[in-house]
């Protein structure tokens, strides 16, 4: 393609805001990964204190013959099983023991979900059911392979988000040193909140970036068979997508209008 000369930026120094690197996008994000690092501290407490206890039992336990569970519930999500109990027991001082489980576990698509009602030796008036102490090694792997992918998307979410507000600062500071003027960039994928952007060939040293945008944001076609969309670059090295509303450069709605007039023409000429 050639003639990007067609296409005319507004006449003034622009201050863009890149999609997705704002402060408001930075703190949604941190939000979101504040809540799946909670939600790994929910599921610790959870399930945690419970594995710890059965952990001595993992070889069996003495039944107790007078033990029912006045709750029982299990389901399943394809392989991975849940079970809730509220297991009740007479005690030596005839009180009634009682006790909640909850369990959580990967088994076949029909397992064996019998169970009866167990006593912890170690820990009088604890229950537990046999059941829970025949899936103990499932449970224990379900649990630390949910805790390692919880942690590990907070993590690289951290980093993703740290790494997206310098960037986002780095773009800023680049157009302000320089001249903004136009730029093919290539649109690969288009979801509801973020567009995959490709500048130049990656085998050549070109990049990929996902930009979070809302989802009034159209890019604008330079030719949509080919996925070219119009960017901005200041000096060649930082690029961003430009939006037909103008709202990544802070155009007015006249010079949105200007831009994508001087678009078509553009696409009449190349």
């Amino acid at each position: 393609m050639t003639g990007l000369a067609h296409i005319r930026l507004p006449n003034r120094s622009l201050t863009p805001s890149p999609p997705g690197m704002g402060l408001g996008a930075t703190l949604l994000k941190a939000v979101i990964m504040l809540g799946i690092a909670m939600l790994a501290v929910a599921v610790a407490v959870w399930l945690g204190p419970e594995l710890v206890a059965d952990l001595p039992l993992r070889d069996g336990a003495p039944p107790i013959e007078a033990g029912v569970a006045r709750e029982a519930r299990c389901g399943n999500v394809r392989v991975l099983h849940h079970c809730r109990f509220v297991l009740e027991a007479p005690g030596a001082d005839g009180a009634v023991m009682r006790s909640r489980s909850a369990l959580l576990f990967l088994a076949g698509a029909a397992p064996d979900l019998s169970y009866r009602v167990v006593a912890d030796p170690a820990r009088p008036g604890r229950l537990t059911t046999s059941l829970a102490l025949a899936r103990y090694w499932s449970r224990a792997g379900t649990f630390a392979a949910i805790e390692a992918l919880l942690l590990f998307i907070t993590i690289a979410g951290a980093r993703h988000v740290i790494a997206d507000r310098f960037r986002g600062k780095a773009l800023i500071r680049a157009f302000r040193e320089g001249r903004a003027r136009p730029a093919v960039l290539i649109l690969e994928k288009r979801h509801l909140f973020n567009w995959r952007v490709r500048v130049g060939d990656p085998k050549q040293g070109g990049e990929r970036r996902k930009w979070l945008v809302d989802t009034k944001d159209e890019p604008i076609w330079l030719d949509p068979a080919s996925g070219a969309i119009l960017g901005i670059t200041p000096d060649g090295v930082h690029f961003m997508p430009v939006d037909a509303r103008g709202r990544f450069l802070g155009l007015d709605s006249n010079e949105a209008m200007a831009l994508l007039a001087s678009v078509a023409d553009y696409q009449r000429h190349g």
